[in-house]
């Protein structure tokens, strides 16, 4: 009967295993889009898309070849008059062009850290943003978005 006793404990300690982590399931998760907002002013802080210095619908953003378009939602509560980017790239230095007019040009330069720990998919997290050379002040809401407001 010891025998026994001995085996059936055995048996039990070696079946159990430690407690697994729940695994995420990949296609209902949900990521968080983290976006960087950009407000152009001029020195009288006045913001140049309000007051029409650049057109709204003539703003674009390059990156890699890839032009996004309808980068300022003026009806959307929030982000009127600001340009509105969504965060992506590489981990380090990614530079984008502010297209504001067919003559005017700026560069950004996102610094950016990439987290992949979430089913493969990257979460970035902004270290730094350079617009023209001069190195902004970033800020982020409570929605996890970041902003900067660029005088020019």
């Amino acid at each position: 009967m010891k025998h026994w006793l001995f085996a059936l404990i055995f048996i039990f300690s070696i079946s159990c295993d430690d407690p697994k982590d729940e695994e995420i399931d990949c296609s209902l998760y949900d990521p968080f889009l983290s976006n960087l907002i950009i407000e152009l002013v001029n020195d009288q802080g006045e913001n140049l898309i309000a007051n029409n210095t650049y057109l709204a619908d003539e703003i674009t953003v390059s990156f890699n070849g890839y032009i996004s378009t309808n980068v300022v939602f003026n009806n959307v509560p929030g982000l009127e008059n600001v340009i509105t980017i969504n965060l992506f790239g590489t981990s380090g230095d990614n530079t984008f062009m502010i297209h504001l007019s067919d003559t005017v040009s700026d560069t950004l330069v996102l610094n950016l850290s990439v987290d992949m720990s979430v089913c493969n998919i990257p979460l970035y997290t902004l270290n730094q943003a350079t617009y023209n050379g001069e190195i902004q002040m970033v800020s982020q809401n409570d929605s996890g978005n970041y902003r900067i407001t660029v005088a020019k």
